[in-house]
């Protein structure tokens, strides 16, 4: 019944079923190229495909018309493209914001991320009158003098729940994240097996994760093996319903994270976790949609 009603339905709900194989099946089997079911999935696959190709989370009207043609092999009216709109919208199969236009997904996923970001910045900063001298104990601990601007991002990370500090090669990232994992341990008076228990750092690739532990002599992942990726289910183990209890997370090379990945990786945190990213938002981007680091800084 579904296959004879609307034969791209198959694309929704079964994995590895994709556009172009249904719609060729579709074709043979005599729906229209301008039929609206055909339409309206050509729609989608082209905000996903290039969601995918070119990162962007939104589209314009006019990037949708101009690339409908292209994926129909034929041009229809502006007002068949407005139903086909309008139904989509109407299903909840895209949300249509200003004048721009979001995969639901994309949408609902960037929404989750601005909320829980605002939430996180939002909360009271710590007052501890122990930490300008914890701060001087570190410079002892680890031989060094740190300069204004990271004994501001040191301090910083323990006061603030949600906190980012970039900067380019060469800047100090490293010689901070070492300084502000230590005051953390030192300021919660945990041994180094407890914070591995109450700290997770974490990058998008394993390159990242190793450099990460060569730098602070502690185990490092990436956020996939963290959330505990399935390949059998294709979903993370570790997530809004199996949450994650750790307290603190570092994450390293943030600019290279995607939409999807972040908002997986919030719903899978505490809503009291503090939060810590470290990257240049001039360094490689994600390979998936969004440019989060990015906009974040701007």
């Amino acid at each position: 019944e579904i296959i004879e009603n609307d034969i791209y339905k198959l694309i929704e709900d079964i994995n590895d079923i994709y556009f172009k194989k249904i719609d060729m099946i579709a074709l043979r089997n005599g729906v229209e190229k301008d039929s609206k079911i055909r339409i309206k999935a050509s729609l989608i696959y082209i905000m996903n495909e290039l969601s995918d190709t070119i990162g962007h989370s939104y589209y314009f009207e006019e990037e949708l018309l101009a690339y409908l043609p292209r994926v129909l092999g034929v041009v229809i009216s502006r007002d068949l493209f407005d139903i086909c709109v309008e139904e989509l919208i109407t299903d909840l199969k895209i949300i249509h914001k200003e004048d721009r236009y979001y995969l639901r997904d994309m949408y609902e996923a960037e929404t989750f991320i601005v909320k829980r970001f605002r939430s996180l910045n939002s909360n009271k900063e710590l007052i501890d009158k122990k930490l300008d001298s914890k701060v001087q104990e570190l410079e002892s601990f680890f031989g060094i003098r740190y300069n204004t601007c990271q004994l501001e991002a040191i301090k910083k990370s323990y006061t603030k729940d949600f906190l980012i500090i970039t900067g380019g090669p060469g800047t100090g990232k490293t010689t901070i994240m070492k300084g502000i994992v230590e005051l953390y341990r030192q300021m919660n008076k945990l041994s180094y097996d407890k914070l591995d228990q109450k700290i997770a750092l974490l990058a998008p690739t394993g390159r990242a994760a190793k450099r990460m532990s060569e730098t602070t002599f502690m185990r490092a992942s990436t956020i996939h093996r963290f959330l505990k990726w399935s390949r059998e289910t294709g979903k993370f183990q570790i997530n809004e319903y199996n949450k994650s209890k750790v307290e603190f997370v570092i994450i390293d090379e943030a600019s290279m994270i995607d939409i999807f990945l972040f908002n997986s990786l919030l719903k899978a945190l505490k809503l009291n976790v503090k939060l810590l990213l470290i990257g240049d938002a001039n360094q490689l981007p994600s390979i998936g949609p969004g440019d989060i680091l990015h906009d974040l800084l701007h």
